[in-house]
């Protein structure tokens, strides 16, 4: 019997195999993807699970359903003696079952939406802080991106009293929410692939609650790469912060189409690199205050 759901231990997808496979799986055959708990609302379940990870905290179900298994112990044997069709994810697993029929697990770097990774796709970097995600400003993105093939690529970052699983997952269903299929979750970038991902970029977008600011080191960071920034801005912001000159301002946009980003990049770069830069700092920090400032000097 083909079965009418996938069923796991939890749907973690960022912090866990198991559940990422899942998901897959789930994906592949049509069905959904729910919590082992639930069993008893299905007909046939799968339930794909790595059995060290329960304990004894799950109840069996003993109506019918297929077994995947991703480790095998005693409660893995137990199950599997009341499943009508069992199967491991390799073959050592299959060594220690004999009965069971040896499968694999597939990649699972979602290759059903590979085509949004292929030209003309224009790209947008976003990064920021996933506690500070803004529907509004990212659905005005969205509404810009409309009139012409673009991927949208999300990094974020976590403040450290967060919890990392769910605020992982949280931010993936808001991507979705806000962009759709042209939403994509890069995860956790390390320091050098948000580098990559800004210089492969046509936009980086950083958004906050109010607007810019010269403390908002993203922003500094893309506009220093020479990366043209897509933000908002309020009376506050950095006054050398100009729409369509230096940036782009959400708020004033109309669309996308006859602006030259690398123009505006350049323009920046150029901006930053002689009011905002490191030397910059040092120097107001340590100069003798009778003396001219280096932006006064140049």
């Amino acid at each position: 019997m083909r079965p009418d759901a996938v069923l796991g231990y939890h749907l973690t997808t960022h912090t866990c195999g198991v559940a990422r496979f899942n998901e897959q799986l789930a994906h592949q055959l049509g069905v959904p993807v729910d919590l082992a708990r639930h069993g008893r609302r299905y007909a046939h379940p799968l339930y794909s699970l790595k059995m060290s990870e329960l304990g004894s905290s799950l109840p069996m179900k003993r109506a019918s359903f297929d077994l995947f298994l991703h480790d095998v112990d005693d409660l893995g044997r137990r199950w599997a003696r009341q499943a009508d069709h069992v199967f491991v994810a390799n073959r050592a697993l299959g060594a220690q079952m004999p009965s069971a029929t040896i499968a694999w697990c597939p990649g699972t770097l979602a290759p059903w939406r590979h085509e949004i990774y292929k030209s003309p796709y224009r790209q947008v970097f976003c990064c920021g802080m996933a506690h500070k995600w803004t529907f509004s400003t990212h659905r005005r993105l969205n509404a810009l991106l409309a009139s012409a093939p673009a991927r949208v690529l999300v990094s974020s970052a976590l403040h450290e009293d967060l919890p990392l699983d769910e605020s992982l997952c949280l931010l993936e269903r808001q991507i979705q929410t806000c962009y759709g299929a042209r939403g994509i979750f890069a995860g956790l970038l390390s320091d050098l692939m948000t580098t990559k991902a800004m210089l492969e970029s046509t936009y980086v977008a950083a958004f906050f609650e109010h607007g810019v600011r010269e403390n908002n080191t993203t922003v500094l960071a893309a506009m220093d790469l020479g990366c043209c920034v897509i933000t908002n801005l309020d009376r506050e912001s950095p006054p050398e912060f100009v729409h369509r000159v230096t940036c782009l301002d959400l708020h004033q946009l109309t669309d996308l189409e006859g602006l030259d980003a690398h123009a505006i990049g350049g323009a920046a770069q150029r901006m930053v690199r002689r009011r905002y830069s490191w030397a910059g700092l040092i120097d107001l920090l340590t100069r003798d205050p009778d003396l001219p400032t280096v932006e006064a000097a140049a």
